[in-house]
């Protein structure tokens, strides 16, 4: 998976396509998360949400706190997980997203 997520991204990159390229990052993210690689994962979790940020995809922004909260919390940085999940949900209650708001509750 990651192969093809890491061609998905060079794609985007070439053809300016901002948000796709995000939404690589945050698919890298969480392939390394699944594998137990957290730093890593993190890394690309905040390039997603850097590019979130730029674009105004506030949807992805609020996403990509969740998967920063949840790799924090993996690694035991509780403080840190709460900063990123409080984050998430300030947005998720801005833009309308009940589905959102509830995940963060939930973690």
């Amino acid at each position: 998976a990651i192969e093809f997520h890491e061609n998905s991204l060079k794609i985007d990159k070439e053809i300016g396509d901002k948000a796709g390229e995000s939404a690589c990052y945050t698919n890298l993210g969480i392939a390394y998360h699944s594998l137990g690689d957290f730093k890593k994962a993190i890394v690309f979790y905040e390039n997603s949400l850097k590019i979130a940020k730029e674009i105004g995809y506030k949807a992805c922004e609020s996403k990509c706190y969740g998967n920063l909260g949840a790799a924090y919390g993996s690694l035991g940085d509780f403080r840190k997980a709460i900063e990123f999940n409080e984050n998430s949900l300030k947005i998720d209650k801005e833009i309308g997203d009940k589905a959102g708001e509830s995940a963060c509750y939930t973690n």
